[in-house]
């Protein structure tokens, strides 16, 4: 099996995570719906910030599955313990972490 670019994958985890394919919608619109998904009840308003809702999702995903997220707001260390809670194990990089989780996470 070939490997994927990251936006693929990204784009991949999206549409596992929505129900669907949505070849039309930018990803990052697509980020956005599902982080506001996930959040949920705790989802703040639509104009946050994407950055700011990511790092939102992620330290929900953590705590969700078990795990303590970092302390801060890195997203470096967010996806380092994004991939520890899937079983996986990390690397140094911020992207292939990233990449890691997208592919792999549940």
């Amino acid at each position: 099996m070939a490997k994927v670019s990251h936006r693929q994958a990204e784009r991949e985890f999206y549409y596992r995570k929505l129900g669907g394919s949505f070849p039309q919608k930018p990803i990052h619109q697509l980020a956005r719906d599902y982080f506001l998904s996930y959040l949920g009840a705790n989802a703040p308003t639509n104009t946050i910030p994407l950055e700011q809702l990511q790092s939102m999702w992620a330290k929900q995903y953590i705590i969700t599955n078990g795990g303590t997220p970092p302390t801060g707001h890195y997203m470096s260390a967010l996806w380092r313990q994004l991939v520890v809670i899937i079983g996986k194990t990390p690397n140094k990089s911020e992207n292939d972490n990233a990449y890691t989780f997208y592919v792999n996470a549940p």
